[in-house]
């Protein structure tokens, strides 16, 4: 149900709408090359030439094979930082446990 203009003037009865216009999208320009392609294949087709053309085959696999390189890159950089770190924790257990600590203790102790 809409809102009666005459008691609310300046309520909007619909939400707004966001419209995006790219600057350089022009649709007259997607025209004029539709219309090319069919006089072109209308042109073929006159001569006796081969009308369908076979679009360009998309191939996948460079993609494939860079995605999975990348992930396996990654893959081995996260195995080198956890065993960095893994060593890291073991070094510093180490030295913890060789420290004596008795000192600084005694320090607070006394403050």
């Amino acid at each position: 149900m809409k809102v009666p203009r005459f008691f609310f003037r300046n309520v909007r009865s619909e939400p707004r709408r966001f419209q995006f216009r790219s600057p350089y999208y022009r649709p007259e320009e997607e025209q004029i090359e539709e219309r090319k392609k069919r006089l072109d294949a209308e042109i073929a087709r006159e001569r006796g030439e081969d009308v369908q053309a076979v679009p360009e085959r998309i191939r996948f696999s460079s993609r494939r094979k860079k995605r999975s390189d990348a992930n396996l890159w990654a893959t081995f950089r996260t195995i080198v930082i956890l065993v960095i770190l893994i060593y890291l924790l073991y070094k510093g257990l180490q030295w913890a446990e060789t420290t004596n600590f008795k000192k600084v203790l005694d320090t607070f102790k006394n403050g």
